[in-house]
């Protein structure tokens, strides 16, 4: 085959074409190919470009160059096989294939393409016979794909079509089926590409799709395709859009059975935004050049001897040197001494061709004396003989990152310490077995670390947990959602139970999904919580006792009183004040067997179990239309107070106890109204309401300590605040509390603070 017929090839890279111009269009005709070895060199350096088998043989099939990669494919090094025939690297089934086929090239002079399978991988393979001047084959270029994944993703399309559609559906590159002709199949991604709807491009003529300018050529090769002809199943071509707009493609066709049929399985990659790119590099080299300039990395060039001849402003601005201070000096000279060994090593693996590119880590000596770390990916530069004429490389600043590292290595010592020394035990489940645990679980459990590391966690629980517990473990690792913190029992190595708490969640431990349990050790706060249950028992014992002694005695008097009143209507005695006096006190005990009942309903009720949300506005309405008498003397803030509140009844109950003392306490010493402020606001975690009055006696800071009191503190200072002392019980049992400031002339300041969780903007 002559070098133009080559250079006519669609199937032949790009990259080998260009590097084949650019020898001919060097020489003149009359010596282009008197330098044989020269060409071998350069077909050799072409080959391994490819990430694909490339070998060039004699026509008795001897090797006379291949690339890494087919030698690697068949077991060897490129030197171990050149000189050797590569038929005998081949088993015999397939050695008698290959052989078939590239006879059969060298006879017709016309390439062979055909597929087969060696050792499980399926390769296509391309067989191209090298004509000289004379027309005679000279020699034969052999390229291997591995199509192996190609193969079984045709197969597993052709099995279940539906297996696959919501992976077809979801790609990002179009798809399509072509049969007679017809589209059958496109997908979203293809559909939008051409801008119409799946339905409307489904069942037309595929050519519909192509732009004009490329119609003869796709027509072309897919009817050549579809009638077995050796085509390009890879090229670029154009489509256009339903608007008229040209779309930039990348092809990529093969035969399929589809529903029994032959058919044509397209994808179609915009490469729209890719062409647009390298058609910008292509037309400007300084382009190019000024983006390695300013990128951010840095980029240091050097030649053979490892002497400076270029780098751009982020390597000058990394290590603090000029350009001018850079230029013509060695690498080494900015080398830290603990890289040098590492320098060398690098050195030596390019020499003796071990490795061409790497990427690896050095320290440097910046100009100011600190040290920089990169990490540099680099490879060498070789001449047309292959031989190096310096490297190239891309440094990266990692010095940060290395901080980081180190401190997230010296982290992890931390956090090994401190779970170490916790004093919660600690423990990892995996496959049902303790794989670590730290040395509180040991000293919990009473076993040894040895004893309890590789056992099933089931033999260290108590027999009456261990159903819940394993069903717990096993549907956690299931994904399911089950309780992470609950109590639990364990057993002893003495035999004995101990109630503890699990504290459970998923994790990872050495690549695969474990369980980490926290075990505290709860038997004395267990111990503690029945006490406070019985205490709790005992105290309602207690309220429900005082209760009944204080209405039973109240109730006396007032059945005395009444027996007095009763006595004095009988014998006579009428005197007005007297009797009024008696009704008052009857009266007034009354009220105080309501309140103290209030107070011991209130005690004996759940505490913050608040199921209702309330507007305080509301409540303060409805406290205005059953007692008239107090609206006459109240200002309202209601901006101030429209908020709702997670309460329940009693709160209209403390706000009436405190409006209804302020005006007893001032009727009771004949002292006329002053206007009542009510208002509300927030004080750091609390929400307020501040009832302001500046006509009822000040309340000593003594009297208010005892209020704020529990109810069987001190009864002695409550006489008639009582009131208050069934106010400040109620803000008790809202988690809050009952505040009397009295004021500087005369009034008391009533504090109601809730805890802010209870209250939000009324909306």
């Amino acid at each position: 085959m002559k070098w133009e017929s080559i250079l006519s090839r669609e199937d032949v890279p790009e990259d080998v074409k260009q590097a084949i111009r650019k020898e001919l269009s060097s020489s003149s005709q009359e010596n282009s190919f008197i330098s044989y070895d020269q060409a071998i060199t350069d077909i050799d350096s072409l080959l391994n470009v490819s990430p694909e088998s490339s070998l060039l043989l004699k026509k008795n099939g001897e090797i006379i160059t291949l690339n890494e990669v087919a030698a690697i494919r068949l077991g060897k090094t490129v030197n171990e096989m050149i000189g050797t025939n590569i038929f005998d690297h081949f088993p015999r089934g397939v050695r008698e294939n290959r052989e078939k086929f590239i006879t059969e090239a060298i006879i017709k002079k016309v390439p062979i393409r055909f597929s087969d399978s060696r050792e499980g991988i399926i390769y296509e393979n391309w067989i191209h016979p090298i004509l000289n001047n004379q027309n005679e084959v000279v020699r034969v270029a052999v390229f291997a794909s591995d199509i192996t994944n190609i193969i079984e993703a045709n197969q597993a399309l052709i099995e279940s079509e539906e297996k696959y559609r919501t992976l077809v559906e979801r790609a990002t590159d179009g798809i399509a089926i072509i049969q007679d002709g017809i589209v059958k199949f496109i997908n979203t991604s293809l559909a939008e590409m051409s801008g119409q709807p799946v339905d409307a491009v489904i069942g037309t003529k595929f050519e519909k799709n192509i732009h004009p300018d490329a119609m003869a050529e796709v027509v072309q090769r897919y009817q050549d395709r579809m009638n077995g002809k050796q085509v390009p199943s890879i090229y670029e071509t154009t489509l256009i859009r339903s608007n008229g707009e040209r779309v930039e493609v990348e092809l990529n066709a093969g035969l399929i059975t589809y529903q029994s049929r032959p058919a044509d399985l397209i994808f179609v990659r915009d490469i729209s935004e890719r062409k647009r790119i390298g058609k910008e590099l292509a037309e400007s080299e300084e382009r190019f050049r000024t983006l390695i300039t300013t990128m951010g990395e840095g980029v240091w060039v050097t030649d053979s001897r490892d002497r400076t001849i270029f780098v751009n402003k982020a390597l000058e601005e990394m290590l603090g040197y000029s350009e001018e201070e850079l230029m013509g000096r060695l690498v080494t000279d900015f080398l830290s001494p603990d890289s040098w060994k590492n320098f060398e090593d690098v050195v030596k693996s390019r020499l003796e061709r071990k490795s061409l590119s790497s990427t690896y880590d050095m320290t440097w000596i910046k100009k100011d004396g600190s040290s920089l770390i990169t990490r540099i990916s680099g490879t060498v530069l070789l001449d047309d003989n292959e031989k190096i004429i310096g490297s190239f490389g891309v440094f990266t600043d990692i010095t940060i990152q290395k901080s980081i590292e180190q401190s997230l290595q010296e982290s992890e010592e931390q956090y090994r310490n401190l779970v170490e020394r916790a004093s919660d035990g600690i423990a990892i489940i995996q496959d049902s077995k303790i794989v670590y645990v730290n040395p509180s679980l040991a000293q919990i459990s009473g076993y040894a670390i040895p004893d309890l590391f590789g056992k099933y966690f089931i033999t260290f629980l108590h027999s009456e947990v261990i159903p819940e517990v394993e069903d717990y473990y096993q549907r956690r690792m299931k994904g399911e959602d089950v309780p992470t913190i609950y109590d639990s029992l364990i057993r002893k190595k003495d035999g004995t139970k101990l109630e503890v708490e699990f504290n459970v969640g998923l994790t990872t431990y050495q690549g695969a999904p474990a369980e980490l349990v926290f075990v505290r050790d709860v038997s004395d706060r267990k111990r503690t919580e029945r006490l406070l249950t019985q205490v709790k028992l005992e105290e309602e014992r207690y309220h429900a006792m005082l209760s009944h002694f204080v209405n039973n005695d109240l109730q006396k008097i007032v059945n005395n009183l009444d027996y007095i009143r009763l006595e004095m209507k009988h014998n006579g005695i009428t005197d007005p004040e007297n009797i009024q006096e008696i009704m008052n006190i009857a009266d007034q005990s009354s009220r105080t067997i309501e309140t103290v009942n209030k107070i011991f309903d209130v005690l004996q009720s759940p505490e913050k179990e608040f199921k209702t949300v309330f507007s305080i506005l509301d409540v303060i309405n409805e406290i205005f239309y059953e007692y008239p008498e107090i609206k006459s003397f109240i200002t309202v803030e209601e901006s101030s107070l429209n908020k709702l509140l997670l309460c329940d009844q009693y709160l209209k109950t403390s706000l009436v106890e405190i409006l209804q003392f302020i005006q007893s306490a001032c009727e009771r010493e004949n002292l006329q109204k002053a206007p009542v402020n009510m208002e509300g606001g927030l004080l750091a975690a609390y929400y307020r309401i501040v009832i302001r009055d500046s006509c009822s006696p000040p309340i000593s800071e003594e009297v208010s300590y005892r209020l704020s009191s529990k109810i069987t503190d001190n009864w002695e200072y409550q006489g008639h605040y009582i009131g208050l002392s069934l106010c400040s019980v109620i803000m008790q049992h809202y988690g809050g509390t009952l505040k009397i400031l009295p004021l500087a002339n005369r009034g008391n300041e009533f504090q109601l603070l809730f805890p802010s969780i209870l209250v939000s903007s009324k909306e």
